[in-house]
């Protein structure tokens, strides 16, 4: 992918047959347990695409409704103020949108939102990637860290805990460690912005904002964090940005914490770029613009909270496929009604359709554009977890060999010894950094990740939740995001730019959650 530019759906599947063939040549293994072991990733692969799917389709029928249109108009007239405009659309905004789409949404809808603002394209991009890192673990339903654990099924028996149990102190050691070095991010976006301008009494603009940004921060970690240990990964970093939302609004309607002087760029500057779609039909209403949003937040909510009847239905809904060409544990269960991406994902686009009327034609054509335009996106997932599948089956062959992880993770635990745990965050960040998702990234390392902290008899709770925090962190600077985000507000060229910006935010998030980690474990 970085030396050749090759996508991650063409390289996934070259790595899938070359671990295939490495399988059968060095480790022997049977081909009918290779061949077993890829069908059962293609299937377990599926659960993934399918929220893929729903969440983009949703977004495409918002951007065909003309909702996206009224969504994006909301936020033009709530503040001047360059740094409360960050504050409202790149942490709380993209965190909202992150959290139902995920897949590099979020900076595709803020990152022209600022623009369209006035913004520096560059400051733009640079400031929605870096807001687009903590909510990335609980993003699109909680796809990335669902996915993380799904890869350690077979393994948490090592433990001595019960799923639940381990999934929990997996949540729990996340959201402390990302939600206190967190807190820093919306300042950390702010300040690059502000460095960044020509303005002049670039420390006291920061000074000024401090407070808000750290009481925003906060007011979206909070409930992320309960609702991350409480009810589930699905509704995180929506929650999150469903109770900040409103706290920061009445902060800015009562002139709490909000700078007297407003900021704005040197000479008031302009940079606009028409990055939203123009037409002459009337905006559509609010309330109507946003109520998909609502109800999806609202049915998640219903549906999966613990103490209520729905989430235990919907897991009684479940398929069975017996093991595969007769290979022992091969088999899997799918539950299809608990799986977001057909519900409510796929339901509420097709009835937002309804509602406003657009076309079966037009509706249909959605449907075939957003299955177009996430095509590589499901080689690059099914092909990733089937190689990551050969790898798990890879201790069944004929010469007793231990299997492919096994080996990466005692040759890792031999070269780094007990700091093994300070370099995990930095696996997470590569996976997102070249893969181009923090879902591929858990679906490559997690297994690693476990595999090495029980070698070292280390913290495998921990080792898990420092590959997820490092997979958010990554998407401040993936490869594929960035020249996304580049095309949305017409910046081609300036990737390398952005790249070498955000490495330095990067660095230093990753060392502050480490010092959190040392702190607190």
């Amino acid at each position: 992918m970085s030396v050749c530019k090759i996508s991650p759906g063409k390289a996934m599947p070259v790595s899938w047959l070359l671990t295939a063939v490495t399988a059968a040549i060095f480790w022997h293994m049977p081909y009918v347990v290779i061949m077993a072991a890829s069908i059962q990733g293609l299937i377990k692969s599926l659960d993934i695409i399918l929220i893929v799917f729903g969440a983009i389709l949703l977004l495409n029928v918002l951007k065909c409704s003309g909702a996206l249109r009224t969504i994006n108009n909301t936020f033009s007239e709530i503040s001047p103020d360059r740094r409360i405009q960050v504050i409202v659309i790149a942490w709380i905004f993209g965190g909202f949108i992150e959290g139902v789409s995920g897949f590099g949404a979020a900076p595709a809808l803020a990152a022209p939102l600022l623009v369209g603002l006035g913004f520096p394209a560059v400051t733009a991009l640079a400031v929605t990637l870096i807001c687009n890192t903590l909510p990335v673990p609980f993003a699109a339903a909680g796809l990335p860290v669902i996915s993380s654990l799904g890869t350690l099924t077979d393994r948490i028996a090592l433990t001595g805990m019960s799923e639940s149990e381990f999934n929990h102190a997996v949540f729990d050691k996340l959201t402390a460690i990302s939600g206190l070095s967190g807190l820093f991010i919306p300042l950390l976006a702010i300040s690059l912005m502000i460095l960044l301008s020509k303005r002049p009494g670039k420390l006291r603009s920061i000074i000024q904002i401090t407070p808000l940004a750290l009481f925003s921060a906060a007011a979206y970690i909070l409930p992320w964090r309960l609702t991350a240990l409480y009810i589930g990964p699905e509704l995180p970093s929506m929650i999150g940005a469903i109770i900040c939302f409103p706290a920061i609004l009445l902060c800015i309607k009562w002139r709490i914490m909000i700078p007297k002087e407003v900021w704005d760029f040197h000479d008031n500057e302009k940079h606009v770029i028409n990055t939203v779609q123009q037409n002459d039909s009337p905006l559509m209403p609010s309330w109507q613009a946003w109520m998909p949003y609502i109800v999806l937040a609202g049915g998640l909510l219903i549906l999966r909270f613990p103490l209520l009847p729905f989430k235990e239905l919907l897991n009684s809904v479940t398929l069975k496929c017996p093991d595969i060409f007769g290979v022992a544990n091969t088999g899997s269960s799918w539950k299809i009604l608990n799986n977001p991406g057909i519900l409510p994902f796929c339901v509420l686009a097709s009835a937002s359709a309804l509602l406003w009327k657009i076309p079966v034609k037009k509706h249909l054509q959605i449907y075939s554009d957003t299955f177009k335009q996430i095509i590589m996106t499901i080689l690059a997932l099914s092909a990733g977890v089937a190689m990551v599948q050969i790898m798990v089956f890879s201790s069944r062959n004929a010469d007793g060999l231990p299997g492919m992880l096994n080996c990466i993770a005692n040759s890792v635990a031999a070269l780094t010894g007990k700091g093994f745990l300070a370099g995990s965050p930095f696996i997470g960040i590569f996976g997102t950094f070249f893969a181009g998702s923090c879902t591929v990234s858990n679906i490559l390392f997690t297994a690693l990740q476990f595999d090495t902290a029980h070698a070292l008899n280390s913290d495998t709770m921990l080792a898990t939740a420092l590959q997820n925090l490092g997979g958010g962190l990554g998407s401040m600077i993936r490869i594929s995001g960035i020249i996304a985000a580049c095309a949305t507000v017409k910046a081609a060229g300036q990737e390398v730019k952005l790249l070498l910006l955000n490495v330095v935010p990067v660095l230093l998030l990753t060392l502050l959650a480490l010092t959190v980690m040392w702190i607190l474990y």
